[in-house]
């Protein structure tokens, strides 16, 4: 399988169970350097979500696995992670954020 997205829990060297980025057990392993999402949600971070990378997500999903791009699409936006909303397009969001004084994106 050639998976769009190579995420390996640095512990196990397993795909992930769980999403990594709740733990602080990683410290300095993983890309977020150990801040937590909790921790950026208690701090009041929002988060936006880029519906066409969610739906191009879904169709690689679906190609990889043999199910669905639509119910695929259906179950990433399901589970999305506190304090996010779903966008169209996360450079427009990113482009309206910084007229109204948003200054930092990063983008994993």
């Amino acid at each position: 399988m050639n998976a769009t997205v190579q995420l390996v829990d640095p512990n196990t060297k397993e795909p992930p169970k769980t999403n990594l980025f709740y733990s602080v057990d990683y410290g300095l392993a993983l890309t977020n350097l150990g801040s937590t999402i909790e921790s950026l949600v208690k701090l009041g971070t929002r988060f936006a979500v880029c519906g066409m990378a969610a739906r191009g997500l879904a169709g690689s999903i679906a190609a990889e696995t043999g199910s669905d791009a639509d119910a695929a699409y259906k179950e990433l936006i399901a589970n999305t992670i506190p304090n996010s909303r779903m966008v169209s397009a996360g450079v427009l969001a990113i482009n309206r954020a910084q007229e109204y004084g948003y200054t930092l994106l990063t983008a994993l």
